[in-house]
Parts: structure tokens; sequence; C-alpha cells
């Protein structure tokens, strides 16, 4: 549709309201308007020749502007829509709008005619007519110009016409001008951007008006309309300390009444007024106000870069800020100039929630930001996976770009006391191993990618991104450590192959230092016959699959819990058949003796159900020496992983005198869980693991099954309702237990039944 054109001519007498906030402001009830003549002209729904002005604005037609134009006979209800009549090029001085009625007249009687701008082509009646008012831009300052169009709609009735006269229709004005002077009070120069006007109703968007009252009433189309008319403004000229400028905006007409609100702002700046007796705002007249542009406006606060500690907040300015101040909590931490934009806000308390302020401070007041949630990342420790000699230190990841981990460099720093006197391990990147391909640091949790713990059963197979965490070894019991992480922009393994891990962030500030505490060890009660907790064991794990193993800078002394590094620690890279117990030498390598007593490989039938036993764990397995397993047990940070149908664990002979010679009713408790991959074929009803007692008291030693424990019961979480985010399994073991009698000399081991990992810990037999 095209435009009206309309031009500035001239300005009538008008007397301005002082939008201010000082207490000798002038309230709006003072202001005059100027109630000459609205703009108008004549249109015909087939010949006419008319121009108008609206308090000296002059408005012409341009060619192809529409009018929705209807008609009913005099004095009538039955209203028909003619739809659209245009003005063609050669019409347009006459004013001549050109249409096809939608009914044929009767010569005889004579009609009232109705015509509103612009043509809307669902208005199908003058007594609910659709027009568009406010909300427009402005090209400069002092400009008129885009006071025409479709967002400044025009109405006229001609009633009575006979049939055969010329119907003429009067056009005037619908909306209301409001022209908004501007003067800069400040000692700075500002550039006006928007301009926005707020009454107590509905008065910009989309409105349906009765064309058939004396006075046109307006409804407002619900979710479709406002009580702010607003103005953009683009290319307008800087003032200049004492320079003003005026700014045109429309509104639908309307009365403030007396005590009501009435608002102006200037590129956010908010001037109000509450009116002491009603104020009207005539359609096709202009009313003037007058707003000093002198008090700064309160910022808009943005954050990014959120780490451990710190966060970047950014600002805007109206250009009157003299300086800012920056408040956490409601506590001043910064002050800068009002050339500055943002800050580098350092010292937030690592994963929790601060709230953030930020106060602009100009010559005539201050504006306080609304406040903003900043919430840094977390250091935690993981506690169901933390044991006597070891922690799981997990942390919220931040700005991951890849999920192969070469843009995940982390490192982790563990004290010994709040004021890091004492630095247990620094942890830092390191390359190798891991299918080959990714890069190491500490264990695949650091990488962020894991293949292996995805479902089946209906889980979707994808590759699963694994929280940040690290498992780390060498610690004494029941001991509190404190423990700090951050980002590096790139750490070069200069050992290796001097590949670089870098991590998008940059080198972030450090966390803050998080208490981590080891388990007490275990201590057997009265009814307890033994317990294996593996707590001892300094063997990397991560999502209960096996992973790195912790050894000195010589990369071969394999830590024991009481003989930490004194250097960094540095991590074994596994590969497939190279992390087993005797790869970190927790096995011993002499004096071997296997359940059934030898000290040789066993007959061919125990060979089959047994496959080369490593026998007993040396004493570098802590509280796990003279346990025994078969070969693809894997030892892990705090458990042991049965890799493979009748891989096995077993407990030293009992020997203790809680067993009597005629047998002793005992329970055996211990935590399971199976390791699912997508490419594990699990039947939940199959078998998953045995509970077998080794017979020392008969003559031949062997083995009697006492309980099979199913594939459902070890399942670490609920198939039927499973994620993929529930394959994490996030160290979720299930609790397990059954009876048995033992006698003294017996040898209690759990059996895979399964091709897999099967995690366990935990192993307690107690008397009953």
């Amino acid at each position: 549709m095209s435009i009206m054109k309309r031009n500035i001519m001239s300005i009538g007498v008008i007397l301005a309201a002082i939008f201010t906030l000082s207490a000798c402001v002038e309230d709006l009830d003072n202001v005059q308007v100027d109630d000459a003549a609205g703009v108008q002209f004549e249109v015909s729904a087939g010949i006419v020749d008319t121009k108008t002005a609206n308090d000296g604005l002059k408005t012409s037609w341009v060619a192809g502007d529409a009018i929705s134009v209807f008609h009913a006979e005099a004095d009538a209800s039955a209203y028909v829509s003619d739809a659209s009549f245009t003005v063609a090029e050669g019409d347009l001085e006459a004013g001549t709008f050109k249409g096809t009625l939608a009914s044929a007249l009767d010569a005889s009687k004579s009609y009232d005619w109705y015509a509103v701008y612009p043509y809307v082509a669902d208005s199908s009646s003058p007594k609910a007519a659709k027009v568009t008012v406010g909300n427009v831009a402005q090209a400069g300052d002092n400009t008129t110009a885009h006071l025409a169009g479709v967002n400044f709609p025009m109405w006229g009735v001609d009633s009575s016409v006979e049939a055969a006269a010329r119907p003429t229709l009067a056009m005037t004005h619908l909306s209301s001008i409001l022209e908004v002077v501007v003067t800069n009070r400040s000692t700075a120069e500002v550039t006006v951007n928007t301009v926005a006007f707020t009454a107590p109703e509905e008065v910009a968007g989309e409105f349906t008006v009765d064309l058939t009252s004396e006075n046109p009433a307006f409804t407002a189309v619900q979710d479709k309309s406002s009580k702010t008319s607003t103005l953009d403004v683009t290319g307008a000229a800087a003032l200049t300390t004492g320079g003003s400028a005026k700014y045109y905006l429309s509104v639908k007409p309307f009365t403030a009444a007396a005590g009501s609100e009435l608002v102006v702002s200037v590129n956010g700046i908010e001037r109000k007024v509450t009116v002491a007796s009603d104020v009207v705002f005539a359609p096709g007249h202009i009313r003037t106000l007058n707003f000093d542009y002198d008090q700064v406006a309160a910022p808009v606060v943005t954050t990014d870069k959120v780490a451990f500690s710190s966060a970047t907040l950014n600002w805007t300015t109206d250009g009157l800020a003299t300086a800012f101040n920056i408040y956490v909590g409601g506590e001043k931490k910064a002050t800068v100039g009002a050339d500055v934009l943002t800050y580098d806000l350092t010292g937030l308390p690592t994963g929790a929630e601060s709230k953030v302020t930020v106060e602009a401070v100009g010559d005539q007041n201050t504006a306080m930001s609304d406040e903003v949630a900043v919430k840094t990342a977390g250091v935690y420790e993981v506690e169901n996976n933390t044991g006597t000699s070891f922690l799981c230190i997990g942390w919220d990841e931040l700005a991951r770009t890849e999920v192969n981990g070469a843009t995940q460099a982390y490192q982790v720093q563990v004290y010994t006391d709040a004021d890091m006197g004492e630095l247990v391990y620094d942890i830092t990147p390191y390359t190798g191993g891991n299918n080959g391909d990714n890069y190491i640091f500490g264990n695949s949790s650091y990488l962020g990618k894991s293949s292996s713990p995805q479902g089946t059963l209906g889980i979707k197979n994808e590759n699963v991104i694994t929280p940040m965490r690290l498992s780390v070894g060498g610690f004494y019991p029941a001991t509190t450590y404190y423990v700090r992480v951050r980002t590096l922009a790139g750490y070069t393994n200069k050992e290796t192959d001097a590949k670089t891990i870098a991590h998008p962030f940059g080198d972030s500030s450090w966390s803050d230092l998080v208490p981590m505490t080891t388990d007490a060890e275990h201590v057997l009660a009265d009814d307890e016959i033994i317990y294996g907790g593996f707590n001892d064991m300094c063997v990397q794990t991560d999502f209960l699959s096996p992973a790195l193993g912790a050894i000195n800078d010589d990369k071969a002394t394999p830590i024991a819990w009481d003989k930490r590094t004194s250097s960094f620690l540095r991590f074994y890279a596994w590969g497939t058949g190279l992390h087993q117990a005797n790869t970190f030498g927790l096995a011993a390598t002499s004096g071997i003796t296997r359940i059934d007593g030898s000290t040789k490989p066993v007959s061919a039938d125990c060979a089959i159900h047994r496959g080369n036993a490593k026998g007993s764990g040396n004493t570098y397995i802590g509280d796990m020496e003279g346990w025994v397993w078969a070969a693809w047990t894997r030892p892990m940070m705090g458990a042991f992983a049965l890799d493979g149908n009748t891989t096995f664990i077993a407990t030293p002979p009992l020997t203790t005198d809680k067993l009597s010679a005629e047998g002793t009713e005992c329970t055996l408790t211990f935590s399971a869980a199976i390791r699912t991959r997508y490419q594990d074929n699990i039947s939940l009803t199959a078998d998953g693991l045995q509970v077998q007692v080794w017979r020392a008291n008969r003559e031949t030693p062997s083995y009697e099954t006492i309980h099979t424990f199913k594939v459902s019961e070890i399942m670490p979480y609920d198939v039927a309702t499973a994620t993929a985010k529930d394959v994490v399994n996030d160290y979720n073991r299930n609790h397990l237990s059954c009876d048995l009698t033992l006698y003294p000399g017996d040898n209690v081991e759990i059996v895979a039944k399964r091709s897999g990992y099967i995690v366990l810990d935990d192993i307690l037999v107690k008397r009953k």
C-alpha cells in the first residue's frame, strides 16, 4: 500500500507540559491545546476534490492510497462494505477515490456513507473498522515526514446523501499527535534513539473503531494493543549542552483523568507526572511535551565468561553517567570511569549464585540497574565414589566445544590445608592412551567423552558426554583436603609428543578451595568376619569402567595409600590387555597360593573355570592384601570389575575364630552394577553373578554354588524408564545379599556369569 505524504507547514499556539522529577513540576492540566480545526479533506466515492490541514500539518494523497468505504440506507444500521477505493495519479488533485459498490443504490432513497484510511481487508462494518495507531519511526530531528501512512488513520462520513448525488466525505484524523521537545541539560552530548509515551490505557497497537458515532469510539484488540506508544529515531544529530530537537509520535485519542500518571521516556530515561485535572488528547491535534534530558538512566547489565569464581559484566550507558559502581550482594566492589562498560569481576563464591548490580552516577542523580543473578561453576566431591585413600573430584564444565577432550584443559590442585601450606597434587593434562586418538588428562572424565557407557534396551545409541571429574589416590583415611580447579588456555605436554590441549575459556581464575574428606577405615564389628572395600587401591576409574593407574614420576612405581608422591602426579595410559592388577604392580609376583591351595597351574577343569588366576594381592593393595582374583579382573579406584564370563574375585581363607567347625550361619552383602554398552546383548533374566564357596574342609578342594543373581538385579537403573543419561551410571550400584553357611578356611568368591564389566564393591561377610 502506498502512503500519504505529510509536511510541516506551521505550528499553532501551544503551551507545553514540562516532564521533570523536581518538586516544582508544572502539571499537564496547565497545558493548553490548540483547538483549531483538525486536518480535513474531502473524498468522494467516485468524484472528490480536497486537501486538508491538521494543526498546520498539510496532508497529500499519493497514487495508490486506498480507503475502506461503507454505506447504509439513511439512519439504518444494515451496513454494506464496499471494500477498497483507491486514488490514481490523475485524480490526486481532485482527491477522487474510485471503487466498485457492493450493491446497487435505490434511486428513491438516501444513504449514509463512511470511509476510513487505510483500507483493511477484513473491516466489514463501520461499527468495527480496524486501524493501527502509533509505534513508528522518525528519521532525523525536527521532521514530521513520518506522520502519514497506515499508523495514522483517518475517517470521514457523509449522511443522508441522495442516491443520485455524489457523496463527499470530509476526512479527519483518528489519532492524536505528540510533539516531544527534548532539551539537553547535561554536560555531555546526547543522541536521541528512542522516545516513548505511556498512558493509563491502551493508546497504541491495533483497535476497532465505531465510525457511526459522533466521536468514534475505540476498542483495543486483546494482546495486540499497549499502553505505550514508541518512536524509534534514526539519524538524529547529537544534542550539545542546551541544544533541543523535536520528535513526533501518535496515540489513540483519550482523556487522562485527574490523578492518573503519564510517563515520557527518552533513551530509557523516564519522566513521570500525575495530572491534577482531566487532560484531553484529542484526535487531529498536536500536544507538545517538554523533556529535559539531565538525569542518568539505570544501566542494563549482562554477563558472560562466567567461571568458577569470576564473571565478566557488561552494561549500557545513556552517555550521562560520569562513573559506574559495581556491587555484589549490596557491597560495593569497584568504581570505574564513564568510558568503561565492562568489568571482570573476581572473588565470587564457587558454585553459588551472587546478586550483581551496576549503579550509574550522573551529575543530577544516580540510577541502579536491576539485579542480575550470576551462578558460578561448582567444584564438588563425588561422595558415592570416595574411599579411605582416594577422592573423586568433580566440577561443572566450562565452554565445551568438542567431545574428544582436546579443548578441555583443566588444572586441579590439592592441598593439605585451607591456607595452602602444602601442595599434595598439581594435576595437569597428559597425552596418550585411551583409544589412541584422545588426549589424556587424569582420566577419561577429563576428556568428557565416553564411548562405553551407552545403553541398549531402547536407549538411544549415542556418545554420552560425561561430567568433568577426576579420581585421585594416595590420600590418608579420614582426612580433609582442599581442592581447587581452573581452566588452562593451553597446556603442552613436553614429555611425549608435545601436543597442546587448549580451553576456549582461556586461563580462568581459580575456584574457591573446596574441602573434601576421605572415608574412615572400616573396623570390623564383633559379628563381622571380613570386609573388602578396595579402598587402599590408587587406580583410577571413570563411570565404573577401568581407566588409568596412578604412578610416580618414573612412570613405573605404584603409589600405595601411605606413600604419596612428592612431585607431580602422572597417569598411566591404559590400552587393551594392559590394565589388569599386575600392570599396576598390585599383584604378588611370588609365593602365590591359588584358591585350591596349589602354587602351580590348576587342573584343566579348574583352568577353564578359573583361567590364569593371579593369586593374592601384595602390600601395595592395602586392605585387599591376600584376596585372590582371576585374569581380566580389573582393579579400579575403590572397586573391582569382573571382565567376562567366569572372572572372579575371592576372599582369602577365612581362618578367623568367629567361624565354628560345625558351621556358622552368615550373610554376604556387597554392591554391584553392570556397566552396560549399546553393543552388549543384555538379557535381564540371564544369570549375572554367582556366589560360590570353596570348601577347605573337604578332602578334595571344590566349590559349592550358594546363590545366583539375575542381570535384572544388577542393573544400575530402571530399564523400563531409563534414558541415555541414566546409562552414564554415575557410580550407582545395587546392594545385594544372600545367606550362606561357612566353615573355618572357606573362601567366599563372586563369579561373573556374563561378558562385559560387572563392578563390585564393599564386600562384607558377617554372622547372622
